[in-house]
C-alpha cells in the first residue's frame, strides 16, 4: 500500500508495512495494488493534485509490472468502501 501526500506544494509518496484500514489517511490517497487491479482510495479531505497524481501512478504500476490489458484501476471514495467489490476483503 501507497500514500499519496502533498504537504507544502511537495507531493510524497510513502509505502506501508500493511494493508491495514488504520493505515488509509482522510487527507490523502493511498494507491492498493491487488495484482489485477489497482485500487486507488480518495480520502475525503485529499486535494485534487494527489488524486489526478494517483490515477498517474496507477497507470505506471500496471505498464511497470506488465499487468496486461486485463488489469484494471478502481477508484474507491472515503465512505463508499462496501460498494466496490473486493476492496474491504484487501486490508487486514
Amino acid at each position: 500500500m501507497y500514500i499519496l501526500s502533498d504537504v507544502d506544494s511537495i507531493l510524497s509518496v510513502s509505502e506501508c508495512d500493511s494493508t491495514d484500514k488504520s493505515n488509509l489517511v482522510s487527507d490523502d490517497v493511498c494507491l492498493i495494488d491487488a495484482g489485477t487491479k489497482v485500487f486507488v482510495w480518495i480520502g475525503k479531505g485529499s486535494s485534487l493534485r494527489e488524486q489526478s497524481q494517483a490515477m498517474i501512478l496507477a497507470q505506471k504500476v500496471i505498464s511497470g509490472f506488465n499487468r496486461g490489458k486485463g488489469a484494471n484501476i478502481v477508484r474507491v471514495l472515503q465512505g463508499q468502501e462496501g460498494r466496490v467489490k473486493g476492496f474491504n476483503q484487501m486490508l487486514a
